[in-house]
C-alpha cells in the first residue's frame, strides 16, 4: 500500500505487477503501464462521449456541470467570479461500499 495519502501511478503499477506475479502471470511494468494508460483513455473517452462510464463492481463515472458562482479569494477575501465548468464524479457501486464497510469493521 502507498505510504503517501495519494496512490501514484508508479505505485499502482508496482501493486499490479506484484499481484500478477503472485498469480503466476508475468507482465513487465512497461506493459502494465501501457495497459493502465489504455484503461484510463477508454474511461475518459466514454465519459466525454456518453457523459458516463459504468464499471461493474467499482462505480460509475459521470460528467457533472458546475454553474457559475461567486467565491472568495483565499489570499484577500475579495469576491471573485468563478466560471461555469464541467468535472467528473464517481458514484461507487454497492459492492465497493460493502467491501469498504467490511474492511473498516475489522
Amino acid at each position: 500500500m502507498s505510504e503517501s495519502s495519494t496512490l501514484r501511478k508508479s505505485e499502482l503499477i508496482d501493486q499490479i505487477a506484484q499481484r500478477l506475479e503472485d498469480s503466476q502471470v508475468n507482465l513487465n511494468k512497461k506493459t502494465i503501464d501501457a495497459i493502465l494508460g489504455e484503461i484510463f483513455t477508454a474511461i475518459k473517452a466514454e465519459v466525454i462521449e456518453n457523459q458516463r462510464c459504468n464499471i461493474n463492481s467499482f462505480g460509475t463515472f459521470t460528467m457533472r456541470s458546475r454553474s457559475a458562482r461567486t467565491g472568495r479569494s483565499p489570499a484577500t477575501g475579495e469576491p471573485l467570479d468563478i466560471p461555469a465548468s464541467n468535472t467528473v464524479g464517481l458514484k461507487v457501486s454497492k459492492k465497493l461500499k460493502d467491501d469498504l464497510t467490511k474492511k473498516l469493521a475489522k
